[in-house]
């Protein structure tokens, strides 16, 4: 399973909301729109339930939130890059301004654990973490996940 081809331009979302509840329901709703999803407010009660056990912020401005479930059929993500950084309970004691959220089958823990683990080493990197907080478009934050740099300007030539 590799996280990267499942990040997806239709999946991204830039949100404006000023709290933690309002961006699980944003970003579930871009999850609910993936044809692996078959029911909005089931994956949203799932989210809340899972982040009423242990904040799914986990520092450095993000948020993992994820739930397995039978209702899911195949590994699917959402990604929210909030403008506005929002209280999150996060074990860091920060606000999230970045959110990737998975939904996966019930039976498939072992894939669970890798996807998760990738997301982490992707978003550990403080670039990467820069260049979708910067990104213009949805299709720059899929870049990032798929290892994809931005050109870098070219030195003036000196004198």
């Amino acid at each position: 399973m590799n996280f990267s081809k499942l990040v997806k331009p239709n999946q991204v979302v830039f949100l404006d909301v000023s709290t933690k509840n309002d961006a699980l329901r944003r970003v579930s709703e871009v999850l609910a729109e993936t044809p692996e999803v078959e029911d909005l407010e089931i994956l949203y009660e799932a989210m809340l339930k899972r982040e009423s056990i242990l904040s799914t912020g986990v520092g450095l401005g993000l948020a993992v939130p994820h739930a397995k479930m039978d209702s899911i059929r195949e590994f699917v993500v959402a990604i929210g890059v909030l403008r506005t950084p929002v209280e999150y309970d996060s074990i860091d004691g920060n606000p999230v301004q970045i959110i990737v959220m998975v939904g996966a089958p019930e039976q498939r823990q072992e894939e669970y654990l890798r996807l998760l683990a990738q997301v982490m080493e992707i978003l550990r990197i403080e670039e990467n973490r820069q260049r979708i907080l910067e990104a213009p478009t949805p299709e720059t934050v899929v870049e990032v996940f798929r290892g994809v740099q931005a050109p870098s300007p070219e030195k003036a030539p000196s004198t």
